[in-house]
Formats: structure tokens, C-alpha cells, sequence
């Protein structure tokens, strides 16, 4: 139910008078719109950065490399100080481009005084570099998509050869789905408290949160393309599956969150076609295959209508 109407209703029944509605409905679109300006000024911010990179790239073998270094720093000392200006003076919005284009030109100053000196050391050496001296703008913004980039390069610095030892076995093993959708929950859960005890300083306890959350689904998902696997290893991970689904919607209920309620319906009847997708690819190829596959969708959309309808008559949520 929209804002709006929500008000409406609430005046309706006496809860809030006429003018509180109409200022709490003022105060919610300020914020929408704040979020639509952070997300504006951050992927400007992205765009000029990335435009910056492209243009003394393709000059860069007619600058020698004492202009490139005090062209990058004076450009990059620029920056900072515009970030420390938009934070200093609270402005917020721009203060995502300031923060966003700071962290590039961490990257871009590594980059060059690597090629510059002839220093070698891999995507570790840079992808740490590059995490540690841009975590102090991370933790100033707060754009989650931005804090997320940065968990995923923060991640990507570590051995992927064990990472990939454990996907493995929790591809191959019911047990080690369990063990790693165990820790991955155990993760989010972290972040959510850290993010309810420091979301006032930083975002990016939720964006851990988040990210950890969304590798669960990965887990899950992932499970749907095992085929070399026994039928009776695939139902497992299918219960599995099931289960974990069926825990996030008895959360969202107990959390009266009903858009994660929405989302987990949505992902337990994406998960069921992604199985008939998957194990009857054969058929899916043939002239019946192609009219079952038809009416399979059909069959997918009414359930997904039937199910929003059904959610918004459910009394344990509040309205």
C-alpha cells in the first residue's frame, strides 16, 4: 500500500489529523528524493572518474611520467579536499560524487605509480592497496551500492583457490550447502547488529549484511545446476532449499517485513521453474516442449499474482 493512501486511511479512522498526514507524507518524499540525488551524484561521480581514466589513457604514451604523477595527485589532492569540504558543510548529496571519485583515483594512483616505477605484484598486492586506503571514503558514504563494490573488492584480494575449495563442497556435498548457508546467516545476522549499533556512522555493516545475505541465495540457487549429482542428492538439496526459503518467510512474518515476505514467495516460484528449466531441458526444445513451457509460465505468473494478492489480505501484518 502506498504512502499516501496509507495516511489517507489513517486519517479515516482519527489516528492523525489532516496536517499530520500531509507533513509526514512532505517528510517521506524528501527522503525518496534525497536517495534519488545520492544515486544521481554517485554515478556521476563513477562516469567523470571512469571519462578521466579514458582520456589520459589514450595520451599516455605522449606525457612524460613526471607530468602523469603531478597531474594525478594535484587532480586526486583536488578531489579529497572536495570530499572533505561536502562533509565538513553536511552536503550530502554531492558529497557521493566527492567520495565515489576518491576512491577511483585511489585505484588510478596505484595503477600508475605501478607501471611508472615497474612494480609487480599482482591483483593482491593491488586489490589490498587499493581496499585499505579506500576505506576511510567507504566509510564516510552512504550509498550501499558503493559500500558493496568495495566488500567485493575487499573479498577479492583473498586466496579464491580455497573460496573455490569450498564452493566445490558445498556443490557436492548436502552437508557443506548446510555448513556454508549456516555461516553466511550467521554473517548477515552479524552485520544487521553491528548495522543497528553504528548505521548513524557507516552503511557498511548493512552492506555486509546484505552481501552476505545475497550469497545465501546464491548457495541455493546454485544447487538448481548440479547435474552430475545422484537423484537422491538432488531432492536433498532441494529440501534444502525449501526449508531455507520456508525460514525466510516465517522471519519476515515474525518481522512483519512484508516486502522480504513478497521477495522469498517470488524466489520459491522462480526456484520451482528454474527446476523444471533445468531438468527437462531436453523437452524444452521439441514442439510440445516449447506449448508445456508456455503454459508452465502461465501457470508461474498466476501463481506469482495469486500470491501477492493472497500476502495482502494476511493479517499478521500490519498495515
Amino acid at each position: 500500500m502506498k504512502i499516501s493512501n496509507k495516511l489517507q486511511k489513517w486519517v479515516e479512522q482519527g489516528l492523525i489529523s489532516q496536517t499530520q498526514a500531509e507533513q509526514i507524507l512532505l517528510s517521506e518524499q524528501s527522503k525518496n528524493f534525497n536517495i534519488i540525488w545520492k544515486w544521481m551524484y554517485g554515478i556521476a561521480g563513477l562516469l567523470i572518474g571512469l571519462g578521466m581514466i579514458l582520456i589520459v589513457s589514450a595520451n599516455w604514451d605522449y606525457l612524460p611520467a613526471p607530468v602523469k604523477l603531478f597531474g594525478d595527485f594535484a587532480v586526486w589532492c583536488g578531489i579529497i579536499y572536495g570530499s572533505y569540504r561536502s562533509i565538513v558543510y553536511k552536503k550530502n548529496k554531492i558529497k557521493e560524487l566527492f567520495l565515489v571519485l576518491s576512491f577511483l583515483f585511489i585505484g588510478a594512483t596505484i595503477g600508475l605509480i605501478a607501471q611508472i616505477f615497474n612494480l609487480s605484484g599482482g591483483w593482491h598486492s593491488f586489490a589490498t592497496t587499493w581496499a585499505l586506503l579506500g576505506l576511510p571514503f567507504v566509510l564516510f558514504s552512504r550509498l550501499l551500492s558503493f559500500n558493496f563494490c568495495w566488500i567485493c573488492l575487499f573479498f577479492s584480494m583473498f586466496n579464491t583457490g580455497f573460496v573455490e575449495r569450498i564452493i566445490n563442497y558445498a556443490y557436492k556435498n548436502i552437508d557443506g550447502m548446510i555448513l556454508v548457508l549456516l555461516c553466511l546467516s550467521l554473517l548477515s545476522f552479524a552485520g544487521q547488529k553491528l548495522d543497528e549499533r553504528f548505521n548513524k556512522y557507516s552503511v557498511l555493516p548493512k552492506a555486509f549484511q546484505n552481501f552476505s545475505l545475497f550469497m545465501t541465495y546464491v548457495v541455493v540457487f546454485a544447487g538448481v545446476f548440479n547435474f552430475q549429482s545422484s537423484f537422491f542428492h538432488l531432492l536433498l538439496v532441494y529440501v534444502v532449499a525449501f526449508m531455507y526459503f520456508a525460514l525466510r518467510l516465517f522471519l519476515s512474518i515474525q518481522n512483519q517485513n512484508m516486502i522480504s515476505f513478497k521477495r522469498n514467495a517470488i524466489g520459491v516460484e522462480f526456484y520451482v521453474f528454474l527446476i523444471f528449466a533445468t531438468r527437462f531441458g531436453d523437452l524444452l526444445f521439441s514442439g510440445f516442449g516449447f506449448i508445456f513451457a508456455g503454459i508452465f509460465i502461465l501457470g508461474f505468473i498466476y501463481l506469482l499474482r495469486k500470491t501477492s494478492k493472497y500476502i495482502k489480505t494476511m493479517e499478521v501484518f500490519h498495515e
